[in-house]
């Protein structure tokens, strides 16, 4: 019968440390072809200027690991209160864990623990291959969820002695220092400013939701690997000769969705005022995070080499290798709810 499972017993059911090793195996596993995967999508309905309906998809499958995945995000979206549903606070994400052999549902999962641990363990697994293993200074900027997130995710990977974090907001930073010290047993140190948290450390961790450019690659070291979780967004120019070394989630093809623009009185005439995402291209040489990790392509050849990892979108095989844990060790420790199977059934074609 499938399962239903909350967010707070996802928690219980995999570590930060475990999730890297499982996500390596993933990623190893689409390499060899045994597995399968569809970039997210996003589908916008704007609903009147400024607010917008946002559903957002990938998917996954593996015959390793006997799942196929889909993960579903429904977000209300407002230049006031920014991300909800249901209301401000609130979110909604889902991921949905098929069996390959039946074709049918095996669960339902809140996917709040699991969608923030994919992304900082992908980007702690990429500095496996991109980061010196001696690394020991981590700047992080930003001080939300991921970041926080981040600072788990490589402190579990390599032999940190401090990390330095930056955010606009004093307050925020401030207590992201004080908390994670006390969490991660390590000296944490809130910035005055980017550079300063940036510059000469090991690993960067840029963790925002800016789309104009919060780093000077000017400010990086030699040897420095950097993960950003927007498009080249995060880094100002010049981006390309920054680094030897640009690994990305998936070669050109990928296209983010229009979006309609425009003041309400354009609206109210029923004018067509459409603006697309302005998405930087990686550039040329750039490989996939796949490859790398399946050893097609070679991640750092020398400690001086400057390296990134541009961490946008994830891919839907995050959440079967997650999951195919996450749902084994449910049953095991009889977590969850099961819901009957012919609820997800019918007599009727599909």
């Amino acid at each position: 019968m499938p399962l239903l499972l909350t967010t707070e017993e996802t928690k219980q059911l995999v570590t930060m440390r475990e999730a890297i090793d499982l996500l390596e195996e993933g990623y190893k596993s689409l390499a060899r072809h045994e597995a399968t995967h569809r970039p997210r999508t996003d589908m916008q309905v704007p609903l009147r200027p400024g607010e917008d309906y946002w559903l957002a998809t990938m998917e996954g499958a593996s015959r390793q690991h006997g799942l196929a995945a889909v993960r579903l995000r429904s977000d209300r979206f407002s230049t006031r209160s920014k991300k909800w549903a249901g209301r401000p606070g609130m979110f909604c994400g889902l991921v949905l864990l098929y069996d390959l052999e039946s074709g049918e549902l095996a669960a339902i999962i809140n996917d709040g623990y699991l969608q923030l641990m994919r992304v900082s363990a992908t980007s702690a697994l990429a500095g496996r291959y991109l980061a010196r293993p001696e690394s020991r200074v981590l700047g992080i900027i930003g001080s939300g969820w991921q970041a926080r997130d981040h600072a788990r995710a490589f402190s579990a990977s390599f032999p940190l002695e401090h990390i330095r974090v930056f955010s606009p907001n004093e307050a925020r930073r401030d207590a992201f220092a004080l908390e994670m010290s006390a969490e991660l047993g390590l000296r944490v140190t809130a910035e005055s400013s980017a550079r300063e948290a940036v510059e000469g450390c090991d690993i960067v961790a840029t963790c925002t939701d800016s789309s104009t450019p919060v780093m000077e690659t000017r400010w990086l070291a030699p040897g420095t690997y950097v993960s950003s979780l927007r498009y080249y967004k995060e880094m100002a120019e010049p981006r390309d000769a920054a680094f030897d070394v640009h690994v990305i989630h998936y070669l050109p093809g990928y296209v983010q969705p229009a979006y309609r623009a425009g003041t309400q009185d354009q609206w109210d005439q029923g004018a067509d005022i459409y603006t697309t995402y302005d998405r930087a291209e990686p550039p040329a040489g750039s490989v996939q995070l796949q490859d790398v990790v399946g050893g097609r392509c070679p991640g750092r050849t020398s400690a001086e080499q400057r390296t990134v990892f541009i961490n946008h979108g994830g891919m839907g095989i995050q959440f079967v290798a997650l999951g195919r844990v996450v749902l084994d060790r449910a049953r095991e420790r009889s977590l969850g709810r099961e819901l009957p199977a012919e609820w997800f059934l019918q007599d009727v074609t599909t």
